[in-house]
């Protein structure tokens, strides 16, 4: 299933009877306030990668506070597999539109007592946890959207802190205090080991920093690329100043990109978009000095895992989704109407202006940076390690 916040036809549907049906459905009791600790727990994020990898902290505050609870995950296809790296829930149910009644089915099997909906605007899940009679729902009070009123425990949603502070308000209702900082995953050696196999097998320097390259923004969101020729001047950049080896990155649908990007540049390199699951992903990005990408799901990817970002920005604002290492950077166009997006979806232009403000000098200075930064951290690893 493609991203749901680039699909014109599900944000109308979603606006219109999504709405519509939230204003027809009763409210939810009041909640009983002697009532016990939960049993059944629903976490529901139908999109997209970057924003489940945000929420995985929280869900290990919930997980320690309720160790007795059975969590269950109510993703899609987009997300899933990010409940699947972190593999700290008991069962995934996932949604389609074409399987939402199934949903609904399966939610109200388990019995579940409590549910925190992660989703920002959309209407399908306070439906479908309302519809599966879930007796206390937590949730975001989304404004312009009539979402808030079938939460027991409904959380005004604030666009002025990053995305993953603003998940962490929702526990409160649970009593926990959210997590601080960005998510942490940890990659098992033995997969860390096959990449580096395979970035052996396609030819790069060997003991060459890696540099990954992500140049696309998912299926819709083209507004938020920077142009490949861009890219590619700032693989070349690299290439010329230091011993790098570069690896370009992206779904199945994103590999045309890639290979466009990596024909525009004088340096080899890998290309790799298609051709790995999430977790070889993860893995490959632990072994990086650096992620260059725009705003994107591997930003919060590469945090995870402790790798810095050159993280490009236009239309979308770095306060609510920019990386939060400080070794990370941020480099925005300065546009008059930058940024535009505020629920991730409504662009202001039919271009992409903010974008192309962005130059490649200082693009490919901020990664020269970091990379320099990683020969000498791994330097310092090298020299106190014992014979």
């Amino acid at each position: 299933m493609r991203g749901l916040r680039g699909r014109k036809g599900f944000k109308r549907v979603d606006a219109l009877m999504g709405g519509l049906l939230c204003r027809l459905t009763p409210r939810p009791r009041p909640r009983d306030p002697r009532e016990g600790p939960p049993r059944t727990i629903v976490v529901s994020k139908l999109a997209a990668m970057g924003d489940t990898i945000l929420l995985l902290p929280h869900l290990r505050l919930v997980r320690e506070a309720f160790p007795e609870a059975r969590m269950i995950a109510l993703a899609s296809s987009v997300n899933r597999d990010v409940f699947d790296l972190w593999g700290g829930v008991d069962r995934i149910v996932e949604w389609s539109p074409t399987a939402t009644l199934k949903a609904v089915s399966e939610i109200r099997r388990e019995r579940a007592d409590a549910a925190v909906d992660f989703e920002q605007w959309t209407h399908v899940t306070t439906l479908l946890l309302a519809w599966a009679g879930v007796p206390r729902r937590i949730g975001f009070a989304t404004a312009g959207f009539a979402r808030g009123r079938l939460y027991t425990d409904p959380v005004s949603h604030d666009g002025r802190i990053h995305e993953g502070e603003m998940f962490g308000r929702l526990l409160a209702p649970l009593g926990l205090q959210p997590a601080a900082g960005p998510p942490r995953v940890s990659i098992p050696l033995d997969r860390r080991a096959v990449i580096g196999a395979r970035i052996a097998a396609a030819g790069l320097r060997p003991g060459a920093t890696i540099v990954v390259i992500h140049p696309g923004c998912g299926a819709h969101g083209w507004q938020r690329e920077w142009p490949a020729a861009r890219y590619a001047a700032v693989i070349d950049a690299l290439a010329d100043t230091g011993s790098c080896a570069v690896v370009l990155t992206g779904s199945a649908g994103e590999r045309a990109l890639a290979e466009e990007t990596a024909a525009l540049c004088r340096a080899p390199s890998w290309v790799a978009a298609g051709e790995l699951s999430l977790l070889d992903l993860a893995a490959l990005v632990a072994e990086a000095g650096v992620v260059v990408c725009g705003n994107t799901g591997i930003v919060h990817l590469a945090e995870a895992v402790g790798t810095p970002v050159v993280a490009i920005h236009g239309p979308t604002d770095p306060v609510r989704w920019g990386p939060r290492d400080p070794r990370s950077r941020t480099i925005k166009g300065n546009h008059p109407c930058s940024p535009c997006l505020t629920l991730g979806f409504e662009y202001a232009c039919a271009g992409r202006p903010c974008m192309e403000a962005v130059g490649t000098r200082e693009v490919a200075a901020a990664a020269a940076e970091l990379i320099g930064l990683a020969r000498t951290a791994h330097r310092t690893l090298s020299a106190g390690m014992p014979c």
